[in-house]
């Protein structure tokens, strides 16, 4: 994965936070974020080179950097930069570098460990030559993804299990590869109120972000051992989630002594390598937990048609993170408060006027994989003899909602076809197989991010759901509840088809990853 701008946070998938039995005692919650979050702590340490390891890039050598890795004040693992300078047959230089991040976090008490390996090789100049990226997140199959610059094209390979998904799209040759940022730092520092913006491919996002590095003079931080120091501050914003910030603090010889993300708390400090790898405690970080939402009891939720929130989010442009469409609306109060009205929409009720989708909805793609035997036999029993999409799309929910032998919170981001064998899983993976499942009878699908109402805790937590496009509209259903389709409970942030030529499915949820913690639920209205 590569950091959004190599700010020592190392942003693997971690896939959800929140698991679930929350709101339900068979909903299961996602595993998504588990990515996303993954994902986003790469975004800050992954693609993290050090600013100091510019030295390696003036000479023949290695050059190498240890850091621990908190978020909301605990120790959730570490990182590690490598960095090495050769010059090939040609007499070209080449720069390459090895980033590896660790980290384990609880869901509910249930731990999850996630380990992401990234190499890049580059020119002196910053062009990306080739990447290859490795996560494991078990009990899930290691997935590799490796990639190639040929002219004015990028290859992908990406290899899950068994199975492997090949693409080639065009590329400026002329884009940065990851580790790039550091150098640049270090040869040309930013005063304060300098800026510079250049434009960058993240393998994890499998696409180009523009990353932009703005400098704010001398500051005072603090570091791991309680020492405050004086360093020049930068922050980092990335194209994709512009709410993100990552702020570098610089010393004198360009290293990055520590990074902080506004999200969760996120710190990283460098250190030696035997801090770095000191065990952790026995008591883990539990995301499930320290990302809820809470708010007052909300009577009859489930019976609800519909409920009006008042919203507030930090930062302001509240609005820009909320779907609006068939089943919600949102009325603006400020730039970081709105109220948005959310609707129930069952399947048997749907009438829209709709354009029907286009062809992606409908596609195997590496994580709907409709074509798979396992997946259509699930969508042939479910179906049965039944022939009308609605009814179908209804029994296919009810079928995942009874036939998911395990709900657990130990899966990452599993793939249509590894839970159509495992039926085992959250909210994630009952949301994947469902989207399947539906495309095996022709009906689009999509999945949908958000945020659900738990009345077990009194709070919202993370939340994935299918939407299946039904007499002319997309309509929720989700088959952690298995109730015909979804009450005024589910807040939506955002949908993805997860289109096999669209960037991985971290890049549609990290908009839902910017709230939280930045974010307060009022519920003014029920009904």
């Amino acid at each position: 994965m590569t950091p959004i701008a190599r700010s020592r946070f190392a942003l693997v998938h971690l896939t959800s936070p929140w698991p679930a039995v929350l709101h339900d005692q068979r909903t299961v919650m996602p595993g998504w974020v588990r990515s996303s979050l993954t994902a986003l702590l790469c975004l800050a340490a992954l693609d993290s080179t050090l600013i100091a390891e510019e030295k390696a890039s003036r000479k023949e050598g290695r050059d190498e950097s240890w850091q621990v890795i908190y978020m909301q004040g605990a120790r959730i693992g570490y990182g590690h930069v490598a960095t090495e300078t050769r010059t090939d047959g040609e007499g070209n230089t080449i720069i390459a570098t090895d980033v590896l991040n660790h980290m384990v976090i609880s869901r509910f008490g249930q731990k999850l460990t996630i380990t992401v390996r990234q190499h890049t090789e580059e020119t002196e100049d910053g062009r990306l030559l080739g990447f290859r990226m490795v996560m494991d997140n078990p009990p899930l199959a290691s997935t590799t993804t490796t990639g190639r610059v040929e002219g004015d094209v990028i290859h992908v390979t990406t290899k899950t299990g068994e199975k492997t998904t090949e693409s080639t799209t065009e590329f400026d040759p002329e884009v940065k590869s990851p580790a790039w940022q550091d150098r640049q730092l270090a040869e040309n520092p930013l005063g304060k109120g300098d800026q510079k913006s250049f434009d960058m491919y993240d393998p994890s996002m499998n696409r180009t972000v523009t990353v932009t590095l703005t400098g704010h003079g001398v500051v005072e931080t603090e570091l791991l051992d309680g020492t405050i120091v004086e360093a020049e501050k930068v922050t980092i914003k990335n194209s994709v989630v512009p709410g993100l910030v990552i702020s570098n603090f610089v010393d004198e010889d360009g290293e990055v002594l520590k990074s902080e993300m506004n999200l969760l708390q996120t710190v990283t400090y460098t250190v030696d390598k035997e801090t770095a790898l000191e065990e952790l405690g026995s008591e883990t970080l539990d995301l499930a937990i320290e990302t809820l939402v809470r708010v007052d009891p909300i009577q009859n939720a489930a019976e609800a048609t519909e409920i009006v929130y008042r919203i507030q989010v930090a930062g302001g442009d509240a609005a820009s993170h909320f779907a609006s469409g068939n089943t919600q609306s949102i009325e603006e109060i400020s730039d970081d408060e709105i109220e948005l009205t959310v609707k129930s929409i069952k399947p048997e009720s749907a009438k829209g006027d709709e354009a029907a989708p286009d062809a992606g909805y409908l596609e195997s793609t590496r994580f709907l994989e409709c074509t798979d035997p396992r997946v259509a036999e699930h969508a042939a029993q479910a179906a049965g003899d039944l022939e009308d999409p609605v009814r179908i799309a209804v029994a296919m929910e009810t079928y995942v909602y009874s036939e998911m032998r395990e709900k657990n919170y130990e899966t990452g981001l599993a793939t249509a076809a590894e839970v159509a064998e495992s039926m085992a899983g959250d909210c994630t993976e009952h949301s994947v197989l469902l989207a399947a499942m539906l495309r095996a009878k022709e009906i689009p699908s999509r999945v949908a991010v958000g945020l659900v109402y738990s009345p077990k805790v009194s709070a919202f937590a993370g939340h994935m759901w299918t939407e299946a496009f039904l007499n002319g509209e997309w309509v929720p259903l989700d088959a952690t509840l298995g109730r015909g389709g979804i009450g005024a409970t589910h807040i939506k942030v955002t949908d993805s088809s997860l289109d096999e030529d669209a960037p991985t499915p971290v890049t549609a949820f990290l908009p839902m990853m910017h709230l939280l913690g930045q974010m307060t639920i009022e519920v003014v209205s029920a009904e």
